[in-house]
Formats: C-alpha cells, sequence, structure tokens
C-alpha cells in the first residue's frame, strides 16, 4: 500500500512544548549522539516497543544517523512527525514521539469496515518511546500522555487520537484504559506475518 500524508494540509508544524521533567522538539539531524547513547541503554526496552530485533547489539552510530535522516525525510514529505523527548537542560535524551495520519495504518490492519472508519476518524496515530526508567513512574507517565494529548489539541487542532500498543506493553495498556481511552482493538498487519498492534481511541 502506498504511504499516504495527511488527510488535511499542516499549516503550521509546531515546534514543540516544555513541561516540567521533559521538553518535545523536532527531531534533527544533530540530535543523533545523544539518542544513539539512550538507544542503545535500553535496547531490550525498544526491542519490546517496535516488535523487532531492533536496535542490534551491534547497531551503530551511523545507523542511527541514518535512521533519524529517515524520519526528518518523512517529515518534509509530510508523511509523519518525529520528535525528540529531551530531559531538563536538554541534557540527555528521554525517548521520542511519532504522529502518522490514522488512515494509513487503519488500511495495512484486518479490521472491519466499521472499525477502519473509526480508526481514520481520529485522523492522528500517536506512538512513542521512553526511558524504563520513566515508563515505569505512573504518575509521569500519565502527565506525559496527558500534556501530549493537550498539545495535540490545542496546537494542532487534532480532536479524538489513536495510540498504539504492542504484545509486551500491557502496562501502557493498563494507562490507557484508565485516562478512558476506549476500544482496545487488537489487529494483525495484513502484510506482515506475526505482527500485530493493538489501537485505543482518546476519550
Amino acid at each position: 500500500m502506498k504511504r499516504r500524508n495527511w488527510l488535511r494540509p499542516i499549516r503550521r508544524r509546531p515546534s514543540g512544548f516544555s513541561d516540567q521533567e521533559f521538553q518535545l522538539r523536532v527531531q534533527k539531524i544533530e540530535d543523533a549522539e545523544a539518542d544513539f547513547v539512550t538507544v542503545m541503554n535500553c535496547r531490550e526496552h525498544l526491542r519490546c516497543w517496535c516488535h523487532d530485533t531492533w536496535p542490534e547489539d551491534d547497531f551503530t552510530l551511523e545507523q542511527n544517523r541514518e535512521d533519524l535522516a529517515g524520519h526528518i525525510e518523512d517529515a518534509a514529505a509530510g508523511f509523519a512527525f518525529g520528535y525528540t523527548v529531551w530531559g531538563e537542560n536538554r541534557a540527555s535524551v528521554l525517548g521520542s514521539v511519532y504522529l502518522y495520519p490514522a488512515a494509513y495504518f487503519a488500511g495495512r490492519y484486518k479490521l472491519s469496515d466499521e472499525e477502519r472508519a473509526l480508526m481514520a476518524s481520529s485522523e492522528v496515530l500517536v506512538d512513542y518511546w521512553l526511558i524504563p526508567a520513566l515508563e515505569a513512574r505512573s504518575e509521569f507517565h500519565r502527565a506525559f500522555v496527558g500534556s501530549l494529548q493537550r498539545w495535540l489539541q490545542t496546537e494542532w487542532g487534532f480532536g479524538q487520537t489513536s495510540w498504539a500498543t504492542r504484545p509486551g506493553m500491557q502496562a501502557r495498556r493498563d494507562l490507557y484504559e484508565s485516562l478512558g481511552f476506549g476500544w482496545g482493538r487488537r489487529a494483525e498487519a495484513e502484510n506482515t506475518a506475526g505482527w500485530c498492534q493493538t489501537f485505543h481511541l482518546s476519550p
């Protein structure tokens, strides 16, 4: 399936925002070194997040730079928008946030016509990873998701949003349920055996 950009033009891409414990900033190629340090320090956590073998033990800084360049190209093309989650004073990378057009993912998974329309109506699919120590802090994690949701509503103009989880992410699914996110539909990818996600819709 051909990749799709946004159903409506994004006239102004928000640069991010600052909260008490983190800063969200547009991904830049100069983030690569700090991002690489964090990626390699939480490899097992990220393999669960992406439901894959990435990052491999021999993953290199240059490969990370190439991955980051790919995300930046996606943003320039209007397909997906990536943000780096920084700690205070931008001393270290705490994670990443990615925004995708929900209709693209709705078309790639085994869903009924009604479910596909429901997911696509949310317009944006939110995916992110955080370092394990922060994701395990329920108060921080809850506040992080709440801050993202408000930012998506006020700065992007999105209403309802879709959020993804994959196998092994039960704590995140429990968090979404506690926040009132509905649906929780587990779906398999159309063309990739064994690949599945659970989609959650914000209130």
